[in-house]
């Protein structure tokens, strides 16, 4: 842990450098925001703040970027997983997605995500919703058929 710990504060000294030259550059705001992630995920759950201080950066720098609000709502739902008992993370991860599919309608992986971050929060009619979506856009996924069978959805994609 110690090894990983050293190799996350050398990556955020080069970005912190690079940020010195170019405070706006997205790119930077990003892998900042993804080395605290890792770290909060892997080592030390005390890090999702920093890393969602960075994702906000980020989406604020380029909010109609589907991907950019994806993999701050990814971070979120890690940070839900780390503490359970915090039902507005959850909530939290599940507005992340909800912005993520209206912008970027036909995104299958943020529909199945929402799908089980409605299904962890309890809210199961709003995970049949986007559940139904999900099978519009790929029946034949995989994890699509599994949700689909967990929540014992018999009617066909379109009906």
């Amino acid at each position: 842990l110690k090894q990983k710990e050293a190799y996350f504060t050398k990556a955020l000294g080069y970005y912190s450098r690079g940020l010195e030259k170019q405070p706006n550059n997205i790119f930077l705001f990003l892998n900042v925001a993804r080395v605290h992630t890792i770290w909060a995920k892997d080592i030390d759950p005390t890090r999702f703040t920093e890393a969602e201080r960075w994702w906000k950066k980020a989406v604020a720098h380029d909010p109609t970027d589907w991907d950019v609000h994806n993999r701050y709502a990814l971070m979120l739902n890690d940070y839900a997983n780390s503490n359970k008992t915090d039902v507005a993370l959850r909530r939290r991860t599940a507005e992340r997605l909800e912005i993520v599919v209206a912008i970027k309608d036909d995104f299958l992986p943020g529909w199945i995500n929402l799908v089980k971050v409605y299904k962890a929060s309890g809210e199961n009619e709003k995970a049949i919703r986007a559940l139904v979506r999900a099978r519009e856009l790929d029946p034949d996924d995989d994890e699509v058929k599994t949700l689909t069978a967990e929540f014992g959805v018999t009617s066909s994609p379109t009906g």
